[in-house]
């Protein structure tokens, strides 16, 4: 089961009212372009439990038995459960009943909020896509009737949700990528556990890239640290092997205790100088060495 089916099952059959029942019927049949053809209707679903309950709803709402206008196709991978009244006695007394197309406009401030909620809650039942927290984050709905698209739009942010819209395949696509918008929708659709899933999910990751960004920080001062005593060893060596000429004793001492101690820090090895010096100190000599070392000529080459 894909992760936007698993939500909408979570959300499917919400005991409430019957205005309610009635606005997310309506949410869902917009979405899915139930009157965009004028004179007719219909609901393509690719699944069998929301496509019965709708339709089933709709004879209820309406006091119409709809089952002789049932058609289902195969397809290579799926089948589609599909709804289609062509004769317009029948179609133009439906979508009367639900204002459609006259008072499409002024719906949406008709609404209660509790109707609102049942309103979005059937589009997202009917065509709507979330992704899985754990990897991008993505909800979106396909508005197949352009009409209804400003109505949908306006729902939603009486509602405190921002979609952004967009086209795909020349349908109208609204879409949120925020964790903390998503987390809303869902709350507002009545799928509670997935809006913690969304906001766990987004701590998480928010934990998890600042433990990376310090590793990376970490890794990088690491790699500095071994630059340096990589290019400080390499000058003592130089140093040492012309017998330390022009060199005195306390740089010496420094020389030997690096040459010893390759992995110790300036802090670490300036405790061990005698007497003990602060990591300034211990620097101060580590560069003056290099700066010798670069002052000898380099060493014939060996054949």
């Amino acid at each position: 089961m894909s992760y936007s089916i698993e939500i909408k099952r979570q959300v499917f059959r919400i005991k409430q009212s019957k205005c309610c029942r009635f606005s997310e019927l309506y949410g869902f049949m917009l979405a899915c372009g139930a009157f965009a053809e004028p004179g007719m209707i219909k609901i393509a679903v690719k699944n069998e439990d929301f496509f019965e309950y709708y339709v089933s709803l709709l004879e209820n709402i309406c006091q119409i038995d709809l089952k002789a206008k049932y058609v289902t196709v195969k397809g290579s991978r799926q089948v589609t459960y599909i709804l289609q009244i062509l004769d317009p006695d029948t179609a133009l007394p439906i979508a009367e009943r639900f204002g459609y197309p006259d008072r499409l406009e002024s719906f949406a401030n008709e609404l209660s909020e509790c109707c609102m909620r049942a309103f979005i809650r059937g589009a997202f039942i009917a065509t709507g896509f979330i992704a899985d927290p754990e990897g991008r984050y993505c909800l979106e709905l396909t508005i197949k009737d352009p009409l209804a698209t400003p109505i949908f739009l306006e729902a939603m942010r009486k509602l405190k949700v921002n979609p952004k819209c967009g086209k795909r395949a020349g349908r109208d696509v609204l879409y949120l990528k925020s964790a903390d918008e998503i987390g809303d929708f869902l709350g507002n659709i009545g799928a509670k556990k997935s809006a913690f899933e969304y906001a766990n999910a987004e701590i998480e990751k928010t934990i998890l890239n600042s433990v990376n960004r310090v590793m990376n920080c970490e890794t990088a001062n690491i790699n500095k640290l071994i630059d340096a005593a990589q290019k400080q060893r390499d000058a003592i060596l130089k140093l040492k092997g012309s017998g330390y000429r022009g060199v005195d004793e306390s740089l010496r001492e420094a020389a030997e205790l690096r040459l010893e101690n390759m992995d110790m820090s300036l802090t670490q090895l300036g405790k061990l100088h005698s007497p003990p010096l602060s990591k300034a100190g211990m620097a101060h000599r580590m560069k003056k060495l290099i700066e010798l070392a670069a002052n000898l000529p380099d060493p014939p080459e060996q054949r």
